[in-house]
């Protein structure tokens, strides 16, 4: 490991991890191409913002979906692979819920107002709620909510309990899994891999990320997989541009793979 420092700041890279990944013919380019994509889709982002009664939820859903592919996009150039395997799991949780509240009317009035419930509940004093919580009520009427709504919704210790109008399940809480269902139930098997990349019980990685190539190799298709399906996901002035680009990239990344583990079937798949 290397401290890298300039006039401003100082920061920790992953020599060791660089130059193995770079040691792949194809590496480079493969790179350069994300950034690109990645450029593109922030380039296009005030331009394609959509104008409406109710898309500003979904233009927070795009800013904060470019800030994480920015902040994934780093942590891969920099070698950092355990981030990089951390952020595309948060990219895969991204990607699933922004799919659900684009192609569901209500989901992102409901995933708003039950984030307000949460937070009133956990970071506002019981004794300094009132004007919060008369701010919320005067909120969802604007929204033609009714107490129903709030009562449905009202279930702060519940993270997914904002989907119970498309998942009924009675007593038992929503979970990840049942809202990777709505979308694709293959996204949450991607999931689990990378928990268990992740998670500190996993001896090949701690003994060395390159015990095994396709663990390594996984994970950055699993990066390029859920960077493209996110971007994908939302309108943009760039469209067929970004489309290319995604191209590119699978076709890059299958050179590497073939190039080191010709042997290995990934069993991936394509957006």
């Amino acid at each position: 490991m290397a401290v890298i420092s300039n006039m401003s700041y100082r920061k920790f890279e992953e020599i060791d991890n660089i130059e193995f990944f770079y040691d792949f013919k194809k590496s480079k380019e493969l790179r350069i191409i994300m950034y690109d994509f990645i450029n593109l889709f922030d380039k296009s982002y005030l331009n394609s913002c959509i104008k409406g009664k109710d898309n500003y939820i979904v233009n927070i859903w795009r800013r904060d979906t470019l800030y994480l592919i920015k902040e994934l996009y780093n942590s891969f150039a920099a070698g950092n692979f355990y981030t990089t395997a951390v952020l595309t799991r948060v990219l895969i949780e991204n990607y699933v819920l922004s799919h659900i509240i684009i192609n569901n009317d209500s989901a992102g009035i409901d995933w708003y107002f039950h984030s307000m419930i949460k937070n009133i509940h956990f970071k506002i004093p019981k004794n300094k709620r009132e004007d919060a919580e008369r701010f919320l009520e005067e909120a969802m009427k604007e929204k033609d909510l009714k107490n129903s709504d709030f009562e449905r919704l009202n279930e702060p210790q519940k993270n997914y309990h904002w989907l119970s109008f498309l998942i009924n399940k009675k007593d038992k809480d929503i979970t990840f899994c049942d809202a990777c269902k709505i979308v694709d139930k293959s996204i949450y098997s991607d999931y689990e891999k990378l928990c268990d990349y992740i998670h500190p019980q996993n001896m090949a990685v701690k003994s060395s990320k390159f015990t095994f190539y396709n663990e390594f190799l996984y994970v950055l298709w699993l990066c390029i997989k859920y960077i493209s399906s996110n971007v994908l996901l939302f309108d943009a002035i760039d469209k067929d541009e970004l489309y290319e680009l995604s191209f590119l990239m699978d076709e890059l990344f299958l050179e590497i793979f073939k190039e080191h583990s010709p042997q290995i079937n990934l069993n991936i798949d394509f957006i």
